[in-house]
């Protein structure tokens, strides 16, 4: 082809020529190079190639806007302990817990499949519908099965998620309900003064493990859990006999240390509640019950909750500051052998610094790992 031939060559032809023939050539030349690039075959190397009224569509993020009749949406639905259950899903979609797969818009059903000694409590957004049908959009949705565990002897507890894998009882002890207060307990003693036929006071004068009592505080000696005295015992966190927890619930509940309830604290939500509810069964619908009772529920980062009610404390024969203070024990002994851990918390504020006299009665909630 005249194109591919060394210029040199070229020019020696178009020398030897006359103007006629040359004028031939030349018009030769020119229909070649006209054909070739209607046939495509020559392109300037920067010059995209397109084809016109073909739409492109980029679905991905920071592309073009996607076609909206093909709405796409993300679908994660997962139970909050997955040893507690699993969360089935009918309609366009799986269970995925990767975020970015996409489905097209979708009618779904989600059950919440119980395990052997756990029960399904509600879904992440509070509805409690099981099964549950959902009309899913291209926003995307997250569902989330909460799951309460029991053990052999019915004690409930719930999975938060902690990094230390502890579980925590949904109720206090001595209580039946996530919002009765239970009993009151002063640190060391499992047996509530209330729960004699008189009530004993909470006070130093009847503190199960004072080894002396004089007039002034600063006299008393431990006669357990003494780290200050020379000869003392040197015990610094409660043993299972004189534990609260461990005493009411059996095996291998506890009451929490201090750096347990530290966790509690800096890995889970505190939400203020005003008028705690739960759900109850009712042939096959559930159904939600205000209780009144105020409290914080405790969030996991795996949506699971607890609730902790204000129960104020005992002093002496009285329970005070009922519905704006709770305290709850540790079994962890303070520097000052005559006062204990404990969570405090209000309306406004949650502390998990507070030391208080050992003799006080305040509310436990128990533990296990």
């Amino acid at each position: 082809m005249l194109l591919h031939l060394p210029w040199y060559l070229i020019i020696k032809i178009k020398i030897s020529m006359n103007k006629k023939i040359f004028f031939v050539v030349l018009m030769f030349v020119t229909s070649l190079v006209f054909i070739a690039c209607e046939n495509g075959v020559v392109n300037e190397p920067n010059d995209p190639i397109t084809t016109p009224d073909k739409e492109v569509s980029d679905k991905s993020d920071g592309g073009n806007k996607p076609n909206t009749e093909e709405q796409t949406f993300v679908v994660v639905a997962l139970p909050s302990s997955s040893y507690m259950g699993e969360v089935e899903i009918e309609g366009v979609g799986r269970v995925t817990d990767e975020k970015n797969e996409r489905y097209n818009d979708s009618i779904i059903t989600l059950t919440a499949k119980e395990s052997e000694n756990c029960s399904f409590y509600c879904w992440n957004d509070g509805k409690t519908d099981n099964p549950r049908t959902d009309t899913i959009g291209k926003i995307g949705a997250n569902f989330v099965a909460i799951f309460f565990g029991k053990d052999a002897m019915g004690n409930v507890y719930a999975d938060l998620g902690l990094p230390s894998g502890l579980k925590w009882a949904t109720c206090n002890v001595g209580a039946d309900s996530a919002y009765f207060p239970g009993s009151y307990f002063a640190w060391g003693d499992p047996i509530p003064n209330f729960a004699w036929g008189d009530s004993i006071p909470y006070d130093w004068e009847n503190y199960k493990w004072r080894k002396e009592f004089f007039d002034r505080t600063d006299t008393i000696v431990m006669e357990k859990y003494n780290i200050t005295a020379e000869d003392g015992d040197k015990i610094k966190v409660l043993t299972p006999d004189d534990d609260a927890a461990h005493e009411d619930m059996g095996g291998d509940w506890r009451m929490p240390t201090r750096s347990e309830q530290i966790e509690l604290v800096n890995e889970c939500t505190w939400e203020w509640v005003e008028n705690y509810s739960f759900f109850v069964t009712e042939g096959s619908k559930r159904k939600e019950i205000k209780t009144g009772k105020k409290g914080y529920k405790v969030i996991g980062k795996n949506y699971s909750h607890i609730f902790l009610p204000m129960a104020g404390r005992c002093v002496g024969k009285s329970v005070v500051d009922a519905d704006t203070d709770a305290y709850y024990w540790s079994s962890s002994l303070c520097a000052d052998d005559k006062k204990a851990a404990c969570i405090y918390f209000g309306v406004t504020e949650v502390k998990w610094d507070k030391e208080f006299n050992r003799c006080y009665g305040f509310s436990v909630r128990g533990v296990f790992r």
